[in-house]
């Protein structure tokens, strides 16, 4: 069930990686959220402020908060799945775990660690539902060096924009988790890569 959370698949993968330095600079601080503002529409903006409130509240362990961020069929799809092991509080603990283990592994190694919100590289209107996909990715530092993992998300508005929620575009678990509003044919679009 750890897998169909968003953005648990940046974490596992940050804790799981081996630290392969690139050389750039940084230096030691609190983690922050770095947004690429070059989307200026009204829509664009208030999207990234939204993402950033998501990844805010999952960073500093308010799963209250992460979870109301996020696409409500995914609870659907994961209650279907695994009927006896789901609850809303194994949801919340999966919110916590993975962060504790993020900042108890950057304790250990000192390691710091940034999220980005980068380019809006996909939108799909469908009458006032948006489905966009943005990139966003964890960056961990240690002295001088530097790693940079990423993925996409798909953000989904059901009122032209003013609310987004949030889904990993995980292929394995997104289209079924989709297909339930959504045609196969905007489920396909969404899910190429192109």
């Amino acid at each position: 069930m750890k897998q169909n959370l968003i953005l648990i698949g940046f974490v596992i993968l940050f804790a799981s990686c081996n630290y392969q330095p690139n050389n750039s600079s940084t230096n030691q601080r609190e983690s922050v959220i770095i947004s690429d503002t070059t989307d200026n529409t009204a829509i664009d903006s208030n999207l990234k402020i939204q993402i950033k409130e998501y990844l805010t509240a999952f960073n500093g362990g308010d799963p209250e908060t992460a979870i109301s961020y996020c696409y409500p069929d995914m609870f659907v799809w994961m209650k279907q799945q695994y009927p006896n092991e789901y609850s809303i509080e194994a949801v919340k603990e999966m919110f916590r775990e993975p962060i504790r283990e993020m900042k108890k592994m950057a304790r250990e190694k000192k390691l710091t660690y940034d999220f980005e919100i980068g380019k809006i590289t996909k939108r799909i209107e469908v009458g006032s539902d948006r489905l966009y996909t943005v990139v966003v990715s964890i960056i961990a530092k240690k002295d001088f060096d530097e790693i940079k993992m990423g993925d996409e998300i798909i953000a989904i508005s059901i009122d032209d924009g003013k609310n987004w929620k949030f889904i990993q575009k995980d292929p394995e678990t997104a289209p079924d988790i989709l297909r339930m509003k959504y045609s196969d044919d905007i489920v396909n679009q969404i899910m190429s890569k192109n």
